[in-house]
């Protein structure tokens, strides 16, 4: 219990019965409770005395950790501008329409293309559309007809 004043004392009561016996209460002075406190206040500042630096180093790892953000975002464009790329040099040599070109690497867009020229091989008419020279074309399509795009794009699996 706490009193006020100079000489002040404070009782803990430490008494437990042990056997029948009681033990004496301790008094402690102003001066003693005093420095009691003191001890404690200077061990909570040595517990938090690194404070200061751990909130530096966290603002340091958010502005590094931002830093690597708009790394990564950089390297999706990048990958996205090389993939583009890619898909037009593979429509420019296999003389396929971009939109045709979907793969996601370089081998899935060769594929596609390789793809695209067998079924361009394979619609292409015999010989001349000429009924009168008595050789039809046996119904394959005009290369610039809805339905040799829809082949194609089944063939590449567009829908």
């Amino acid at each position: 219990m706490f009193e006020t004043g100079d000489n002040a004392a404070v009782s803990a009561d430490t008494s437990a019965e042990t056997g029948g016996e009681t033990k004496e209460t301790k008094t402690f002075t102003q001066e003693e409770v005093n420095a009691f406190l003191a001890k404690d206040r200077r061990e909570n500042a040595k517990k938090y005395a690194d404070y200061d630096d751990l909130k530096a180093k966290l603002a340091e790892y958010e502005s590094h950790k931002s830093d690597s953000q708009k790394m990564q975002e950089r390297i999706e464009e990048l990958e996205k501008a090389n993939l583009e790329g890619i898909r037009k040099a593979v429509a420019a040599e296999y003389g396929m329409p971009i939109e045709l070109v979907t793969g996601m690497s370089e081998e899935e867009c060769a594929a596609q293309g390789e793809v695209f020229k067998k079924v361009l091989e394979d619609a292409k008419p015999a010989g001349p559309s000429s009924k009168v020279l008595g050789n039809p074309t046996k119904g394959a399509p005009a290369l610039n007809s809805d339905a040799l795009e829809s082949a194609i794009r089944s063939k590449l699996g567009i829908v």
